[in-house]
């Protein structure tokens, strides 16, 4: 482990589904739920935006509230995966089959897939 990442604060104690995104001034969080995700289980998560309206999923099932985020995803502005940058706290898991689309794939709970994406 490098130094740098032995000073990371990492999402140890956080017991919910983040987003993240930069609105061209700050950085804006936005929480879905209150469960720990901390079990040694492999998950499935969504987040989903379809007119301004965010979702958040967990193995097919909607986490949280619908939230309104109407910021452009499409200018310089960033969104963040697997960080929150304005303290800033790292998530210390594994990644796998990470998906960005334009197309608001899950807007009502689903069955999740049980193999990897295609490559399409």
């Amino acid at each position: 482990m490098t130094e740098l990442a032995k000073k990371r604060p990492e999402f140890s104690n956080i017991n919910a589904l983040y987003f993240a995104y930069h609105d061209g001034t700050n950085y804006q969080d936005v929480i879905f739920g209150s469960s720990n995700y901390r079990d040694n289980t492999w998950r499935h998560f969504a987040i989903s935006r379809q007119n301004g309206v965010l979702r958040a999923f967990v193995d097919g099932v909607q986490v949280g509230t619908n939230q309104t985020v109407t910021q452009s995803f499409y200018s310089s502005n960033r969104i963040v995966v697997g960080a929150e940058l304005a303290s800033p706290t790292y998530f210390t898991g594994y990644i796998d089959d990470l998906r960005i689309t334009r197309a608001a794939r899950y807007t009502a709970n689903f069955t999740p897939p049980t193999q990897a994406f295609p490559n399409q």
